[in-house]
């Protein structure tokens, strides 16, 4: 096992959405390349750059450990709950990438809301850079917590919204 970041999402994510979604990543992206973050493609092609596309967002850290992919469409059904989510993961090892990974997760979790349903290993404050460098870049990202679900018993990414008066 690992320190791990994991998700469950719909085969297929909205079209819409996923070109939001893009558009503040990249801002994101930017933000931490600016920070020193090292993000490459993949961990067996080093010099290859982050995917960044309609189609997918992909990447790994310098050093590497563990790609992180999150696809428009879900390509391994095999990996399919009972409720037809479909499970994704990725270990981090706390390695600088981790904030490049989280930030991702936190800006995809804010554009497809219930449709993604995000954990962690980490808690609450292993996600506060992450919530911090999303709410400077993108104005959101503060109202993000890892909180316990009870159903599950696992650490999960949930938006505590204030109460509209």
């Amino acid at each position: 096992m690992g320190y791990t970041h994991y998700w469950y999402r719909p085969l297929e994510l909205p079209r819409d959405k996923w070109s939001a979604f893009l558009s503040d990543w990249t801002k994101v992206y930017d933000a931490l390349i600016f920070r020193g973050i090292v993000l490459i493609g993949s961990a067996e092609r080093l010099d290859d750059p982050p995917v960044m596309n309609r189609w997918m967002v992909a990447f790994n850290g310098d050093p590497a450990y563990e790609d992180f992919l999150l696809a428009r469409t879900y390509e391994s059904p095999h990996r399919m709950k009972e409720d037809g989510r479909c499970f994704s993961f990725c270990k981090t090892q706390m390695l600088p990438y981790d904030l490049s990974v989280t930030s991702c997760l936190l800006v995809a979790k804010h554009h497809f809301g219930d449709l993604l349903i995000v954990g962690s290993d980490g808690d609450d404050s292993g996600w506060q850079a992450a919530r911090e460098l999303c709410e400077g870049v993108l104005g959101y990202g503060r109202a993000f917590h890892i909180a316990d679900d009870p159903g599950t018993h696992n650490r999960v990414l949930i938006e505590c919204r204030a109460p509209h008066a």
